[in-house]
């Protein structure tokens, strides 16, 4: 990744030693590194700094990422394609669609609220079913609760479907 100075700075370079080297960095000058984080685990505890190629740490408010300009003669003219109103859906189109029963939304959006409802009841039958089993037999709750939920949402599932 390529930057240009935007200010004039001064950049820190650690050596082997723990001792550090500064050097001035002029407005203008493009640079190659790459972007680093250091520090917590949080953002709030980052810091984020640009390293050059020679281990130079520069504050990400002194640069910027430069990008070379492309060639203009490069891009391509493309047409767009016109669309006109015959080419959508007419309304005696959609009445043909609509009496057919291949273009119902109010029997799709109710057959998937039924869908639905089934399964999450199915879901929470078969937790509760799983929690009881686990409590009798002192065994792990969460997973026999897990076990019973999906295999209530899959019964649940299969019940919306023969209906």
């Amino acid at each position: 990744m390529e930057v240009i100075i935007i200010h004039d700075t001064v950049g820190k370079k650690k050596l082997s030693n723990g001792s550090f080297i500064d050097k001035s960095f002029k407005k203008g000058e493009i640079y190659n590194g790459n972007l680093r984080t250091s520090g917590g685990m949080l953002p709030e505890n980052q810091i984020r700094f640009f390293l050059t190629d020679k281990g130079y740490a520069l504050g990400l408010d002194v640069c910027e990422p430069y990008v070379k300009q492309r060639d203009s003669q490069i891009l391509e003219m493309v047409d767009a394609n016109v669309v006109t109103d015959s080419d959508l859906m007419t309304d005696e189109s959609r009445k043909k669609l609509e009496n057919e029963k291949l273009f119902d939304v109010k029997n799709l959006i109710q057959n998937t609220k039924n869908n639905t409802k089934n399964i999450v009841a199915g879901a929470i039958i078969g937790g509760v079913v799983g929690l009881l089993i686990a409590m009798y037999q002192s065994k792990s709750k969460i997973a026999f609760s897990l076990i019973g939920a999906l295999s209530g949402g899959i019964g649940g599932k299969i019940y919306s479907d023969m209906s």
